[in-house]
């Protein structure tokens, strides 16, 4: 008790705590380290918690499902349910996709590039190889302006309306 009697000792834990306070206030209370208030805080912070409560859950469950190795070199306990079945089709999966990224990809138009290999599509767009017009809309008094492709025709002023209300 006679710790927390001394004066330097409060000094230390009030600044502490302040400290905290503010770096906390700072990263997610204020919206880009400015005075102004973040309107979405409290989702902001239910979001958050609901990711730890996440993280923890898949925590324990991956110590819950990892294979059972016994002590005669190493061979899996088939008592319990393994989870290199998922492991392994997750590998298999992540193997196909990179043999699809390999894909050589066909032309479909200009910028447009497509393939497919093992039933899985691969798409590509090259927006540095398209064409484009800029067209400018005024919709509640803001200047909008939008890149359309050259072989298409621009979209009418009630749609950017509708768009940007």
């Amino acid at each position: 008790m006679q710790i927390i009697n001394n004066k330097y000792i409060k000094i230390f834990l009030v600044f502490t705590v302040a400290y905290l306070i503010s770096s906390f206030s700072i990263e997610n209370l204020f919206l880009a380290k400015s005075p102004k208030i973040n309107p979405y805080f409290g989702q902001n912070m239910m979001a958050k918690a609901t990711g730890l409560l996440n993280k923890t859950k898949n925590l324990v469950a991956f110590r819950i499902n990892l294979p059972n190795f016994s002590n005669t070199g190493g061979t899996i306990n088939n008592n319990q349910p393994s989870a290199l079945t998922n492991q392994e089709s997750a590998l298999t999966l992540t193997k196909k996709i990179d043999n699809a990224l390999q894909t050589p990809l066909s032309k479909i138009s200009q910028g447009v590039y497509a393939g497919e290999r093992d039933g899985i599509r691969v798409y590509e767009i090259r927006t540095g190889e398209i064409d484009y017009l800029e067209y400018t809309f005024t919709v509640n008094g803001k200047e909008i302006k939008i890149k359309v492709p050259k072989d298409q025709s621009p979209p009418s002023q009630q749609t950017m309306e509708a768009l940007y209300k």
